[in-house]
C-alpha cells in the first residue's frame, strides 16, 4: 500500500475494497505511457479503451478476481484525461447482478468517465457451458 507499483502502462498507487464492496484503485498514467504515443500528437489524451481497462483492473486488483470483460453499458466519457493526472477508479457491485459493476473514474473531484461493466470468470463460464 505504501509504495507505488508499476502495473502495465500505469502506476498503481493504492487499491482497496470498502465495507460496502466498492473496489477503489488510485492510479497515475505517466507521460511516457505508450497510450499517449500518437493519441494525439501535441494534445495527449488517455483513450477510452484504456480507461475501461483500468475499471476492469479495479475489480480484479481490489477484489482479487481473475475476470474478463463480458460487456459494457451506458459508458460516458465526460472529461479528457491527461498524462500524469492522478485517477480514482471506483467500481461498485450492482445489487441485482453479481457480475455487473457500476464504475466511475475521477480526476480530483471531477468525473472523467462512468458506466456499467459486466464481467465473467473464465473458469466458471467454462463450467456453466459443460453443465448446461
Amino acid at each position: 500500500m505504501g509504495q507505488a507499483s508499476k502495473k502495465k502502462w500505469y502506476t498503481e498507487l493504492h487499491t482497496k475494497t470498502t465495507d460496502t464492496g466498492e473496489r477503489i484503485l488510485h492510479a497515475e498514467v505517466p507521460s511516457e505511457s505508450p497510450w499517449f504515443d500518437g493519441h494525439f500528437p501535441g494534445d495527449p489524451t488517455l483513450p477510452g479503451i484504456a480507461q475501461l481497462e483500468m475499471a476492469l483492473d479495479a475489480i480484479r486488483l481490489a477484489g482479487k478476481r481473475n475476470v474478463s470483460t463480458a460487456g459494457f453499458r451506458k459508458v460516458r466519457f465526460k472529461r479528457v484525461i491527461r498524462p500524469g493526472e492522478k485517477l480514482e477508479i471506483i467500481a461498485a457491485p450492482r445489487k441485482s447482478d453479481e457480475d455487473a459493476y457500476v464504475f466511475r473514474i475521477l480526476v480530483g473531484n471531477e468525473l472523467a468517465c462512468n458506466g456499467v461493466i459486466f464481467v465473467k470468470d473464465p473458469g466458471t463460464e467454462h463450467m456453466k457451458e459443460e453443465t448446461a
